[in-house]
């Protein structure tokens, strides 16, 4: 444990905590940091608070873990207790799988102790290209939810997705397709795919989402 320091290109000096924590497989010691603040004192207070995580069993290192694998591994576990203490119904289980799914293709990649509040905006514009703001918003939410769990985990530094660092857009909400509650959150179909963020096809192309039309009765 220890406090690390260095100087931003004010020359004003920040601080952050750096405890060492085994890592998820259990096999090495990795370590976890804080977010650097202007304050030592601050920086005292979060080595203190992730100790305590770690003596509590519930501080972990994310080195190496993706946002994608970071998501699944909390929907499977929100989906069997939620915050309400219980399994999620089946549509709303359809639903955060659809959710994490569409976030996943975008920037399911990066890796979660990379991910920045610039990532979440690059998301979230990619987004409105196919859906209403208020979808979008809900996505945003969802997503902010999560990565409030890996902050309060010790995973992350902050949540990059707070509503504090990224502004959700407002509007009419028009929902995208709920699959089948068995669905895993990777399960899309051709008609809701979206271009992960950097890259293309061999053509040199985007693939564009074809929006699925209902059959005439």
């Amino acid at each position: 444990m220890t406090i690390a320091t260095r100087t931003d290109t004010t020359g004003t000096e920040r601080y952050r905590a750096v405890v060492r924590v085994r890592a998820l497989e259990g096999r090495r010691w990795e370590t976890v940091t804080s977010s650097w603040s202007r304050s030592k004192a601050k920086a005292g207070r979060d080595e203190r608070a992730l100790l305590a995580r770690r003596d509590r069993g519930s501080l972990a290192s994310a080195r190496g873990r993706s946002v994608g694998e970071y998501l699944q591994d909390w929907y499977a576990a929100t989906a069997k207790v939620s915050s309400r203490g219980k399994p999620l119904a089946p549509t709303t289980a359809a639903r955060y799988a659809d959710t994490i799914a569409k976030v996943s293709s975008l920037i399911g990649t990066i890796r979660l102790i990379d991910l920045r509040p610039g990532h979440i905006e690059q998301l979230r514009d990619q987004l409105l290209s196919d859906l209403a703001p208020q979808t979008v918003a809900d996505v945003m939410r969802l997503l902010s939810q999560a990565l409030a769990k890996a902050e309060a985990s010790g995973l992350v530094g902050r949540n990059p997705a707070a509503a504090n660092l990224v502004q959700r857009p407002s509007g009419p909400t028009r929902e995208f397709p709920i699959h089948h509650a068995r669905a895993g959150p990777h399960d899309l179909d051709e008609g809701s795919r979206f271009r992960p963020l950097g890259r293309r096809h061999a053509s040199g192309s985007w693939p564009v989402a074809t929006p699925r039309r209902s059959p005439r009765s």
